[in-house]
């Protein structure tokens, strides 16, 4: 009985001897080498001896030339049996190498997110640096090494130096919003720098995904950074938000995010889709050569502190519903290539693409809400709807003057 369990044991793989495992690889090979050599030294020796016997001599230089040339047969499979070997374990050591140095890099990535939770500020600031470093050196690292960038920036602003003052966390995250910066940045001056986006260096990350999502960003500049999707909804900034010469390659939203300064957007392009739904700028906003590719919406906006719109392109539909305007806001030279939807969300009548005139719309309060774009015969215009008298629209072209009244 016994035997039985034995053997239903070693065939169930449970018992199974290492010896009856699958043989190493070179041992088929050396003996597919040993038999070649005989199978080829013994048709040689049979053919030299048959030519020998014909001839009636030579049956010694025969056997002598056989056995020659089966010896160089079993050296060539000799080197290259080294050979195979000399490579098999180049290919192990770079596979160790390779294993090493994943380790080692795991080991740095670890060790500086681990940083990043240390309640000491100086800390946290060499988790941040030694992130990018380990991003400079491995281009596979760096979306992972923005997202915990960005992770670290959305998370509260709760933590208090030993001394209670929150200084230098706020350090720490403007530091994280300079390192983004300085790797999203095209590296080229401002004078030379286009839509076409230049090589990426160790230095230069592209088309990097940030997620900013209910972020507080101290005075955040991203001027002439190459973005890839980037989401900003709920983000609020304290200070200047600047995005001069910006290019979002993807998709960006900035809804309901709130700037307490100014907003600057002079000269980005936005290659898809943007939102600027219910967003709120409490200081001026400015939007000079900007070129919008996708659907953009300002739906229920509020800049407080004026707006300037000039010279930008809106290449597919622009939703201006309920914006709110306080303070002077200015439209010219402005293209519109789809119909702008206006107030009640309804497309606009008219034949665009069109270019805006010179409007100004001067010393506007919070209850000059409404505004409305039409397409006439000489050029489209913008203009309050139904304005209260002291806040009338005023166009860079002149009005035509009321005939005047018959005696």
């Amino acid at each position: 009985m016994a035997d039985v369990v034995l053997v239903v044991g070693r065939d169930s793989g449970l018992m199974r001897n290492p010896v009856d495992g699958p043989q190493p690889r070179w041992r088929t090979w050396i003996l597919v080498a040993l038999g070649s050599t005989v199978l080829v030294g013994g048709v040689l020796v049979w053919v030299m001896l048959s030519v020998a016997a014909r001839d009636g001599n030579g049956r010694m230089d025969a056997v002598r030339n056989a056995g020659t040339l089966t010896l160089g047969v079993g050296g060539a499979w000799t080197a290259l049996l080294l050979a195979r070997r000399q490579w098999h374990q180049e290919r192990d050591s770079r596979a160790g190498w390779h294993d090493a140095e994943q380790r080692r890099i795991t080991d740095m990535y670890v060790k500086a997110v681990e940083q990043l939770g240390h309640t000491a500020a100086a800390v946290r600031l060499g988790g941040l640096y030694a992130l990018d470093r380990l991003g400079q050196q491995h281009d596979e690292y760096r979306q992972v090494i923005v997202d915990v960038w960005c992770s670290y920036l959305r998370m509260p602003l709760k933590r208090a130096d030993e001394d209670g003052e929150p200084t230098g966390e706020v350090q720490v995250r403007i530091t994280a919003q300079r390192l983004l910066k300085a790797r999203l940045r095209d590296p080229r001056p401002a004078s030379e720098r286009d839509t076409v986006q230049p090589e990426a260096t160790g230095e230069f990350w592209p088309r990097m995904r940030v997620d900013l999502t209910a972020a507080v960003l101290h005075e955040p500049n991203f001027g002439g950074c190459h973005l890839g999707d980037a989401w900003f909804t709920g983000c609020r900034t304290t200070g200047k938000a600047l995005f001069d010469q910006a290019v979002f390659h993807g998709d960006a939203t900035f809804t309901g995010a709130a700037c307490e300064q100014d907003l600057r957007l002079d000269g980005a392009v936005f290659d898809g889709a943007v939102s600027f739904a219910e967003m709120a700028v409490t200081g001026h906003t400015s939007i000079v050569g900007t070129t919008f590719e996708g659907a953009v919406s300002f739906r229920e906006a509020q800049c407080d502190g004026g707006l300037m719109i000039l010279g930008c392109a809106f290449r597919d539909s622009a939703d201006l519903s309920g914006m709110r305007l306080q303070g002077m806001a200015v439209l010219a030279s402005t293209e519109f290539h789809g119909r702008p939807r206006i107030d009640d969300g309804r497309p606009m009548l008219g034949a665009p693409p069109a270019t805006t005139d010179v409007t100004v719309l001067d010393d506007l309060d919070a209850g000059d809400k409404r505004w409305e774009l039409s397409f006439a015969k000489d050029g489209p215009h913008v203009r309050l709807a139904n304005p209260p008298d002291p806040h009338a629209a005023r166009s860079s072209t002149p009005p035509t003057p009321s005939p005047a009244p018959t005696e």
